[in-house]
C-alpha cells in the first residue's frame, strides 16, 4: 500500500457510477426515468443491449452502430463486449471531439451482475484510473418481493452490501395489501443487516430526485471540502435490528465499524490492512474510514471493494471534533473480533521490533 498523498476534487476525471439491482427490481425504470431529465446531458450511460432497457423510445440520432445521442443530451453506449474496451473507447472518442463532452458515466449492471468484480476492473485499470472516479453504487431494491430475493440469491445480497444509495421501488404495492407494513418492516430490518449505512431512496413508478442518487462519493466533482461524516455514515451502525425480522437466512455478510481511541502507527495500519486484504479480500466487500495515524497532523480516509483498493488519502483537516478512527466495514465470513484480532497482533509485531 503507498503512503497518503493529497487529492482534490474529482477533476478533469469523468465522474461513474455503478446502477445495479436483481432481476425485476425496477432498475430498468429507473434509469429510463432519469435518463428523461433534460439536467443528464453531459452523462454517458453503459448498457449490456440497448433493447435490454428499453431506450428505444428515447433514441434521437445513431452516432455510430455503438453509441445512440439520447434526447435528453445523454450518450448511450451498447458494452457488446468488454466493459474496459468500451470506456476505453468512450474516452478516446471524446478526447478526439468525436462524440458530444460529457463529465459522468452511469454503468447498468445485469440483475445477476456480482458488482464488486466491475468496481474492480475499473479501479485497478491503470488507464481507467486516469479517466474515471467512482462517485458512488446504486443498488434498486424491489420493496414489495425484496426480502424474498434476498433470502433466495447471494447476488443480491453483495449487490446491497456494496451499495451507497439503495433504491426501493414499488413500495405503492405494500400500501396496496394487508401484510404491506410487515412487508416492508421486514425488508429494511434485513438491509439494516446487509448494509445499514447506505440511505435509503423511495422510487415512485422510476421517479427520483437526481440530487440524491450523485455526487455522493467522499469528493464530488465540485466539492471544495469532503464531506467524510456523510459519506462514511459509521453512526448508522449502531442501529441494532431485531434478530427475528426476516434477516436472509446465511447471508453470512456482516456490517460493522472498528473504533480506536489512540492514534495508530502508520506502519501497524499498513501491516494491518495489507494482511486482511491478502488472507481476506474477496471477503472485504466495501472497507471505508478515516484514520488518526502518528505519523500525520490531519486525518488520513481509506476506502476499498474487495481487493481493489484506492490510495490513502490525505485530508486538509479533521472533519469534526471526533478524532477517533473509524472504519466501517461490510463483510463475508469475518466478524469484528477477527478484525480486531489482527489490528492486535500488527501491534504486537511492531512492539516486538522495537524491542530488538
Amino acid at each position: 500500500m503507498t503512503s497518503p498523498h493529497s487529492i482534490g476534487p474529482v477533476g478533469d476525471r469523468v465522474s461513474f457510477t455503478l446502477l445495479t439491482g436483481f432481476l425485476g427490481s425496477g432498475k430498468t425504470t429507473v434509469l429510463r426515468e432519469v435518463l428523461r431529465l433534460p439536467d443528464m446531458a453531459g452523462t454517458a450511460v453503459v448498457v449490456n443491449e440497448f433493447g435490454e432497457v428499453g431506450l428505444d423510445h428515447l433514441l434521437l440520432e445513431a452516432t455510430e452502430e455503438d453509441v445512440v445521442l439520447l434526447q435528453s443530451g445523454c450518450l448511450c453506449c451498447s458494452m457488446r463486449a468488454d466493459l474496459v474496451d468500451a470506456l476505453e473507447r468512450l474516452e478516446h472518442r471524446r478526447a478526439k471531439g468525436e462524440l458530444p463532452p460529457f463529465d459522468r458515466v452511469v454503468i447498468e449492471t445485469t440483475g445477476l451482475a456480482d458488482p464488486a468484480p466491475v468496481l474492480q476492473t475499473i479501479v485497478q485499470d491503470p488507464e481507467l484510473g486516469r479517466s474515471y472516479a467512482l462517485d458512488g453504487v446504486l443498488t434498486v431494491v424491489d420493496g414489495f418481493n425484496g426480502l424474498a430475493t434476498l433470502e433466495r440469491h447471494h447476488e443480491s445480497r453483495k449487490q446491497v452490501a456494496v451499495a451507497d444509495r439503495i433504491l426501493l421501488t414499488k413500495l405503492d404495492l405494500c400500501d396496496e395489501v394487508g401484510d404491506g407494513a410487515a412487508r416492508r418492516a421486514a425488508l429494511e430490518a434485513a438491509l439494516d443487516q446487509l448494509n445499514p449505512s447506505a440511505p435509503r431512496i423511495r422510487v415512485d413508478h422510476g421517479k427520483v430526485d437526481r440530487g440524491l442518487l450523485f455526487d455522493v462519493a467522499l469528493f464530488g466533482r465540485h466539492d471544495e471540502r469532503p464531506d467524510v461524516d456523510g459519506w462514511l455514515r459509521d453512526e448508522a451502525l449502531g442501529r441494532d435490528a431485531p434478530a427475528d425480522a426476516g434477516h436472509p437466512h446465511d447471508a453470512g455478510i456482516e456490517s460493522f465499524c472498528v473504533t480506536y481511541d489512540a492514534p495508530i502507527p502508520f506502519r501497524v495500519f499498513q501491516a494491518w490492512y495489507e494482511a486482511l486484504l491478502e488472507f481476506k479480500g474477496p471477503q472485504l466487500l466495501r472497507v471505508k474510514g478515516i484514520l488518526d495515524v502518528q505519523e500525520s497532523p490531519v486525518p488520513i480516509v481509506i476506502h476499498s471493494v474487495q481487493h481493489a483498493v484506492h490510495p490513502p488519502v490525505a485530508l486538509d483537516a479533521w472533519p469534526s471534533g471526533d478524532r477517533r478512527s473509524r472504519i466501517v466495514f461490510i463483510t463475508q465470513g469475518i466478524d469484528e473480533a477477527q478484525v480486531d484480532a489482527a489490528f492486535e497482533a500488527a501491534l504486537a509485531r511492531l512492539a516486538r521490533a522495537e524491542a530488538r
